[in-house]
Parts: C-alpha cells; structure tokens; sequence
C-alpha cells in the first residue's frame, strides 16, 4: 500500500442511486483530520464507485472520521467497525462488544444504516493510539475495518504510521523541550514526520530530510530534492505558517543507504530549510530487527525468530573475510560484527510491530 496522506475531502456531487445521493471524496496534503467517504454496499465497500474494499492510511494520534453511506438494495443494514491488527472475518459480528480500550476485537463501530427505513449515513470518528503501531519512533501498525453484518465481503485495512511531530520555530525545533531531537528509523520501514507551526506571524518553515553529513551552509529552500539523490535533499514537507500550520512527510530509508564496508549505521540530517543553522537534527538508521519469519522472510514482527537468528550468528565477523556464521541481516548496527550491541537492539524491540 502506498503510504499517503489522506485530509482534506473534496466533495463532488454525482449521480442519484436508490434515491438518495451519493457523494465522492478526494483527499489531499493538509494538516486538517481525514475524512473518508465509503459506499456501502454487500458486495464491498465502494464496489459499486471504483476500488472495492480500498485501503488507506493515517498516523498516530490523528483523528480521522469515516463517514459510510448506503448504496446497496432496499432493506439490507450495514454499519462499519474498527478492529485490531489482523482480525479476520470470521471473528467479526454485530453482537461484538466494541471498546476503544480493547487489546484485542472491535474497538468502535457505527449506528447501523438502511434504506429506506434510514439513517442512510452516519459517521465513525476515531483517533490511533501509540498502541497501535508498537515500534519506537518508527514501524507501522494497523486496523481492519468491517460491515459487522457482511464482515467477509466487505472487510478492509487502515495502515496506521508513526507519526513524530516537531514544533517548528525559529529557536530550533521543539525549542521549549528537547531542541533538535534525534530519533531512530530503520531501513526498508516507513516512517512519517509531522510538523506544527509555532513561532510567530510572519515567518515559515518547512521540514527537510538530507543526506548524511550535510551542513547547515549548503542547505537553502532553492534546493531540488529527490529520493534518487546521492547528495543533498532527498525530501521535503510544504511550507507551514501561521494560516497553514501542519505539514508531513513520509519516508522510507533505503538499505543501500547504510554505509558501505560496515560503517555502523546510517542517518540522515533534517533541516528547517529557512532556518538550517538553528533548526537542524539528525535521524539514526539502523537495519530492521524484524529479521525473519516463520516462511524465512520478514513477518512485521520482532519475536524469538529474530533473537534465535542473532544468536545463531553471534561473534561473527564480515571482515576481513566473512567467518562461517556471518549473517548480514544480523548485524543490527552495521559494524562488521554481530555482537550484544545487534542482540540488545533486538530485545528492545521484541514484540512490536514494523
């Protein structure tokens, strides 16, 4: 699934069906909560507009609205419900308790909705909590969405990202905590970065993320910024200001990014553009923990699997010549060596989600 950002809706006024009208949206960059229209009908959701069951995304600790409307024949009830990561359909009914504090099962769900008896609309307003995607400032999480009444024909997935926001200010972002943080992400996992506005009228930020080493002399808003550079800026938020306070940028780091020869990890330099020299920090990136799986390929998840492959390659060395037990993947932090520095990694991690 493509990672985007879902707002703004752009409400365009289509054909009648069933006698009651039918309303498209179209979602685009803004700070504002997401807001997304589905069409209800048994043969899945929107089946009868365009992508059955679409899939989409938002952040942690944004609040996003899902509004359902009726499309399908006369008499039939739907509603929608959010579940946890991995519900399947055959764990899904109307008589399902829905708790936002559930660790397991529904978490809300709407009123019911009918033709003709009505309501022919209703609304679920739902905010993810950092529950929902487990890494630690990086990784993503997730939910299904279901019609309680037809959980196996209309049944899709929200994919939920970390979202790390900076408050955008002159003095160095997060200037009233902990000025210019520096975070972690790891290479292959998507990550989102939010920023807000808040400094004074009159002056603008935006959100960049640079190659390695950049200094804050060479980075300026004139910059051409591309995930295929090799030097420079490699992606940028809008501008945020005072009339529009919010921006984002979603990012994925590329293995190939790491430093060659074993160099020990990767990283990136983020920058205000306007303000490089006082609004700069830097983003660690390391090799992802979730190493392997029961089919012997990533499963999202950092469990035993992952611990049991370090072990397996533990003391291991790349150079000068790879030594019998070397695993590349194991080597968390990209020094040559698979070591309790990679087994550590790993163990904070155990049990989340990227």
């Amino acid at each position: 699934m493509k990672a985007k950002t879902l707002v703004v809706l752009l409400l365009v006024t289509t054909s009648i069906a069933l006698l009651h009208p039918r309303t498209v949206s179209v979602k685009a960059a803004s700070g504002n909560p997401s807001f997304v229209v589905l069409f209800a009908n048994f043969g899945g959701w929107n089946s009868t507009v365009g992508t059955t069951n679409p899939g989409f995304t938002e952040s942690v600790g944004g609040k996003f609205t899902l509004n359902i409307q009726f499309d399908d024949n006369a008499g039939i009830t739907h509603d929608i419900g959010i579940y946890t990561n991995g519900t399947t359909a055959g764990g899904v009914s109307t008589l399902n308790s829905c708790s936002t504090s559930s660790t397991s099962g529904c978490l809300a769900k709407s009123v019911p909705i009918t033709y003709p008896a009505g309501p022919v609309a209703a609304n679920l307003t739902f905010t993810p909590q950092p529950s929902a995607v487990t890494g630690n400032l990086g990784g993503t999480g997730g939910f299904e969405y279901f019609c309680q009444y037809h959980p196996f024909s209309m049944h899709g997935h929200i994919t939920v990202l970390k979202n790390f926001s900076l408050l955008a200010n002159v003095a160095g972002w997060n200037s009233t905590s902990v000025t210019n943080p520096a975070f972690k992400e790891f290479a292959g996992v998507k990550f989102r970065v939010n920023i807000q506005f808040s400094d004074i009228s009159g002056q603008i930020h935006d959100f960049a993320i640079y190659t390695n080493a950049t200094t804050a002399g060479s980075v300026s808003p004139a910059n051409s910024c591309s995930t295929s550079n090799t030097n420079g800026c490699l992606s940028r938020s809008i501008t945020v200001s005072a009339n529009s306070p919010s921006g984002n940028v979603n990012f994925t780091a590329l293995l190939s990014q790491l430093p060659p020869n074993f160099g020990g990890p990767g990283g990136f330099e983020y920058f205000c553009q306007y303000h490089p020299f006082s609004m700069h920090g830097h983003i660690t990136v390391n090799k992802d923990p979730d190493i392997t799986g029961p089919s012997g390929t990533s499963d999202h998840v950092v469990n035993i699997l992952d611990i049991a492959t370090i072990a397996f390659a533990f003391g291991s060395t790349a150079l000068p010549s790879p030594t019998p037990k070397w695993n590349v993947a194991a080597d968390l932090d990209n020094n040559g060596v698979v070591d309790i520095l990679d087994v550590a990694l790993d163990a904070f991690y155990f049990g989340r989600t990227f």
